[in-house]
């Protein structure tokens, strides 16, 4: 269970950095 919330956690993160750096 663990495993899945950290896979989402993840790709939340990358999506969040990508998003950032597509911002500035």
């Amino acid at each position: 269970m663990y495993n899945v919330v950290w896979c989402i956690c993840c790709i939340c993160k990358a999506l969040f950095l990508s998003h950032k750096s597509r911002c500035s």
